[in-house]
């Protein structure tokens, strides 16, 4: 696909990992409508940041624990520009440990925002592309497949983001829609930033580039994955190694 020109829908836009997927797209000449739950002032300064690169961003509100906020979301998105590509990059982290000790609703919420929203964001956004086809890329993890200690929850949500990714793109190919996913590691985002001493040592002891990733290293492989026109089903682990020791 040529990116430049196209309309790219990011979810979870506003920080992070999703920040940097949106600015490489719109560095590649992407039309980019980015989503956030509740900081409406960061997405404000990502929109920001793809003017003053000279390209174009659409800002719209999204939570993927409501159904009337992914139907007001799809509504919107269709009355900007048939969407090219999709990255379902949203998600949430919930009460990290034990778990034995994960409270039933975040439980349901960790799921929920993890693998059902997107499934949601997909049933609404993925028919509009069959005239043209397109492509979808998830943001899955790392520990989506390999599991880890303290986030139970979501590693087995991240892992069905996996599952979701294989079934789609055997369902979507002959539709010319191509559905890929990218695994990343540990990155350098303000949820590594506020991690104890104790866990950065350990994980960077697992990493045998010996770093933490950047996000726009993320935002390179979602590009790859928009760009490789036969490349579908595929799961791209951008981990700096760490799942050799995993």
């Amino acid at each position: 696909m040529d990116i430049e020109g196209a309309h790219a829908v990011v979810t979870g836009g506003s920080r992070g990992l999703g920040r940097a997927i949106a600015l490489s797209l719109a560095d590649r000449g992407a039309t980019v409508s980015i989503t956030y739950k509740s900081d409406k002032e960061a997405a404000a300064e990502v929109g920001d940041l793809v003017v003053a690169r000279g390209g174009k961003c659409n800002i719209i509100q999204l939570d993927l624990l409501s159904e009337s906020s992914i139907e007001n979301f799809a509504r919107r998105v269709a009355e900007l520009q048939e969407p090219d590509i999709l990255v379902n990059n949203g998600g949430e982290l919930r009460r990290p440990g034990s778990w034995d000790k994960l409270l039933g609703s975040d439980l349901d919420a960790t799921i929920a925002a993890n693998v059902t929203g997107h499934i949601r964001v997909m049933q609404k956004i993925v028919p509009s592309m069959e005239r043209r086809g397109g492509v979808v890329v998830n943001i899955t993890s790392a520990y989506g497949l390999a599991g880890s200690a303290g986030v139970t929850a979501y590693a087995a949500a991240k892992a069905g983001l996996v599952s979701v990714t294989s079934g789609l793109a055997r369902e979507l190919g002959s539709k010319n829609i191509r559905v890929n996913a990218v695994a990343p590691g540990n990155f350098d985002t303000a949820m590594t930033r506020g991690a104890s001493p104790e866990f950065k040592e350990r994980v960077l002891s697992m990493i045998p580039l010996g770093r933490f990733g950047r996000p726009e290293e993320i935002g390179h492989a979602v590009v790859f994955l928009a760009e490789a026109d036969y490349v579908t089903g595929h799961v791209l682990v951008v981990d700096g190694g760490q799942l050799l020791h995993m």
